[in-house]
């Protein structure tokens, strides 16, 4: 058995130690969907409603906005390889998915899909999005042509994708709840993990994931080895990546857990949630090891800085009438 709560069971543990706030970056016009470090640790990219806006960070300073796409920014991925040129792929709702340059904002390659995650491959060759219609599309690098398309399932539209070390499967979790795997050029994915054995209350329920929460964020851990889901039911759940059995389970947040990211060392895990907390936990058991109070809106969006000492939180109301968001730099104890 592996440690587990419910909604109905105490709150989440309360950290003895606090997240001490180092800057307070703003303008903040639109919900922080998505943020990254680049490889330096120099500079930070966050979502803000339309734009992306760049920061040094360790100093607070505004970089100026680029990537302006007319509609709301609901995720996107950055490729950073060790040598050669970077590149921003952005999943926007007005309807399209365009690869930028992080520096200064001009595209690079657009395609015409209106999608809930972009998720770039390990060696950056191939980009994974998952499309509102329930579909997933890998668009091969250079040009977004379609490699690979896995067709819609009724109710189990992904909302967000990861790929496995290798590049050659992807993890996959949606409103219906539960992961599922999926290797690009096969017709169907396959549950993350052993089938539940015939006649079983588990096989009974998998073809719908009835009762699971939806999974709102994941994250593959830095060695490759484990995923981390984020569920509408505040909870966080780590499996292995290899035999897919979960290997923890904790309640993080009051209400449900928007964001998910692992630590560079793979020691602890950061979490954004509807209660408006950001918290960071040990990855070994789900003990808590620091929180904060973020501002007054949700965290929808966790980023760990290269080296592993601050941790940026974005957060923002998705009413686009409040067209309200922040990003805050915190030091991690």
């Amino acid at each position: 058995m592996i440690p587990s709560t419910t909604p109905s069971e105490p709150p989440p543990a309360s950290a003895r130690l606090q997240l001490r706030e180092a800057s307070d970056l703003t303008p903040g016009y639109g919900p922080v969907t998505a943020q990254a470090w680049r490889r330096d640790g120099a500079t930070l990219l966050t979502a803000d409603f339309d734009r992306i806006q760049r920061w040094d960070a360790p100093g607070a300073r505004n970089l100026g906005a680029i990537a302006g796409t007319g509609g709301l920014i609901i995720d996107f991925s950055l490729f950073e390889p060790a040598s050669g040129k970077a590149r921003l792929a952005v999943a926007a709702r007005d309807g399209t998915t365009t690869v930028r340059d992080p520096d200064d904002g001009s595209p690079l390659a657009s395609v015409s899909v209106d999608a809930d995650c972009a998720a770039w491959s390990p060696d950056g060759s191939a980009l994974a999005v998952c499309l509102t219609d329930g579909r997933v599309l890998v668009l091969a690098w250079p040009g977004l042509k379609t490699s690979a398309e896995l067709p819609a399932v009724p109710g189990r539209a992904p909302l967000r994708a990861a790929w496995f070390p290798s590049g050659r499967e992807l993890v996959l979790g949606g409103a219906s709840g539960g992961l599922a795997r999926w290797r690009p050029g096969e017709p169907a994915a396959r549950p993350l993990g052993p089938r539940p054995s015939a006649g079983s209350a588990e096989a009974d329920a998998a073809g719908t994931d009835a009762g699971k929460p939806a999974v709102l964020a994941l994250a593959v851990s830095p060695d490759g080895s484990r995923v981390a889901a984020a569920g509408s039911d505040g909870t966080v759940t780590v499996l292995d990546l290899v035999s897919g059995a979960a290997v923890l389970r904790f309640q993080a947040h009051r209400g449900a857990a928007l964001s998910v990211a692992w630590s560079p060392d793979g020691t602890r895990l950061a979490t954004g949630g509807q209660d408006r907390q950001v918290r960071v936990w040990a990855a070994a058991d789900g003990s808590p090891y620091a929180m904060q109070h973020h501002n007054s809106l949700p965290v929808r969006s966790v980023a760990w800085r290269p080296g592993g000492s601050f941790l940026s939180s974005g957060a923002g109301s998705m009413d686009l009438k409040a067209h309200t968001g922040a990003t805050i730099l915190w030091e991690v104890p």
